[in-house]
């Protein structure tokens, strides 16, 4: 199911232009005020979403059409992209430090629009961005998104850190410490190298893994995951588990059987990290010599040996074929 959406505004003081993708992709935005953009490129990075936006509004006047409709549309288009709302995580909460202000959000995707805002920012403005405006944002998008949103600042005292740490804590994941980088980029620490996400874990089943054993380990370092082979569950989910035992060609005629080679694919391409264990790494492989060959999945340029004599398949020579297993680079 797509997450899309794309949305038009035209009023007498702005016309806009936006849409998103809740999956990922390129993140733009062209308001005319210069810290709105800057807002809207860290929602859509720390969100890991795809963000386009272009407004056209009566600057000349002050910037406040400008911010709320954008507010507006964002909203719009995040009710839309979330459809019935089937298979999220509907509550979500963060705490998000930036330099000496400390900044709370609270969401619940209810479909009940209520926004409580409490933030002492001083009155400044900042490229074109009076900080009163804030308020008026975030409630437009809760509003029109059909979300309990609550935001508030904790302390601090610079409005821009404010600001940013609000928004930040707005992007659509509960928190859950995570550390690597959104989309490979190197950025530096002010930038949001540590940022909070869920992890959502989905154990592919497509009939030959040792599902449980994958599904105990996750357990017992503390994360919840999913045995599925459901597209939609499997696209909801932060990381993929490929598991497998077995002979390469036939477990690759049961993963195409059930879509899942497509599925892979697909969430390579948006950057979802992909882990192969035994059997389910070299199913990452472009092919094997295995049984007289077969195609894997492409997600790394090696070719997967072929099995082992007879005698690897005492335990522990399996235990030593599968010590190796790793996400594909």
């Amino acid at each position: 199911m797509s997450r899309t959406a794309s949305r038009e505004r035209s009023t007498a003081e702005t016309q806009i232009k936006l849409s998103l993708d809740l999956d990922g992709g390129e993140a733009s935005a062209a308001t005319g005020v210069g810290f709105l953009d800057h807002m809207l490129d860290l929602l859509a990075r720390h969100g890991r979403l795809g963000l386009r936006v272009e407004a056209d509004g009566d600057l000349e006047t002050g910037a406040h059409h400008t911010v709320e409709d954008v507010g507006i549309v964002l909203g719009q288009a995040l009710d839309e992209a979330l459809g019935d709302r089937a298979g999220i995580r509907r509550y979500g909460s963060a705490v998000v430090p930036m330099d000496e202000a400390l900044a709370e959000c609270a969401i619940d995707i209810s479909g009940r629009p209520f926004c409580h805002f409490d933030a002492d920012l001083p009155t400044t403005s900042i490229a074109g961005f009076d900080t009163e405006l804030a308020e008026e944002f975030f409630r437009a998008v809760a509003n029109s998104a059909k979300l309990t949103l609550h935001v508030s600042v904790r302390y601090g005292t610079n409005a821009p850190p404010h600001d940013r740490g609000l928004l930040q804590g707005l992007r659509p994941r509960p928190p859950c410490r995570r550390l690597d980088r959104p989309r490979g980029e190197r950025r530096a620490l002010d930038q949001g190298d540590a940022e909070l996400v869920t992890t959502r874990i989905a154990i592919l089943d497509y009939g030959m893994g040792n599902l449980r054993s994958v599904e105990k380990a996750l357990e017992h370092v503390g994360v919840t995951a999913t045995i599925t082979h459901d597209a939609t569950e499997a696209r909801a989910a932060d990381g993929l588990i490929l598991p497998g035992v077995g002979a390469f060609p036939r477990a690759m005629e049961r993963v195409r059987e059930r879509g899942l080679d497509e599925l892979i694919g697909e969430r390579r391409t948006t950057g979802v990290p992909i882990l192969g264990i035994c059997l389910g790494l070299q199913l990452l492989f472009d092919s094997t010599t295995e049984l007289g060959g077969a195609t894997g999945l492409g997600c790394s340029t090696a070719r997967s040996p072929s099995s082992r004599p007879p005698v690897s398949r005492s335990r522990t020579s399996a235990g030593r074929r599968c010590a190796g297993s790793a996400s594909p680079a």
